[in-house]
């Protein structure tokens, strides 16, 4: 099993690695995510991490598909400690652990006022890519 945490919204999914992982993947028709940020100003916009049953991390990468009009984006790393919720509610067996995570950061064009649109795709082990589309409104 693979837990997939994006902890920005607190989201755990508990998934056999199998013909279903691939399946639930590969359906995900994408998923927009608003944000906020000042012109000029390094942000963390977003950031995701996979576990193994045993609480290590597991490798993925995070691709930028559709870079910032306005603005640049980095992809880093960091690291997160993983909370206790699942999709059930049920407490984690890794709940507590130290794992690594991908972290990525907008920095809009000074001056910059409106909103800027970046494209993520999110690959695990295994899996087809899960797609999301960031929406920065920068003030």
């Amino acid at each position: 099993m693979v837990f997939i945490r994006n902890t920005r919204f607190r989201k755990v999914t508990q998934i056999v690695l199998s013909a279903l992982l691939v399946t639930t993947l590969a359906g995900c028709a994408g998923n927009t995510i608003k944000r906020f940020s000042n012109d000029g100003v390094k942000k963390q916009v977003f950031d995701w991490a996979f576990w193994s049953q045993s609480c290590t991390a597991a490798d993925f990468t995070i691709k930028v598909t559709k870079p910032p009009e306005f603005g640049v984006v980095e992809i880093g790393t960091g690291t997160m400690v993983i909370g206790r919720e699942s999709a059930t509610g049920a407490r984690m067996a890794c709940e507590g652990k130290t794992v690594a995570n991908k972290v990525v950061y907008y920095t809009a064009n000074d001056g910059y006022k409106g909103v800027d649109t970046i494209g993520l795709s999110i690959v695990g082990r295994n899996a087809a890519p899960r797609l999301f589309t960031l929406e920065v409104q920068v003030y």
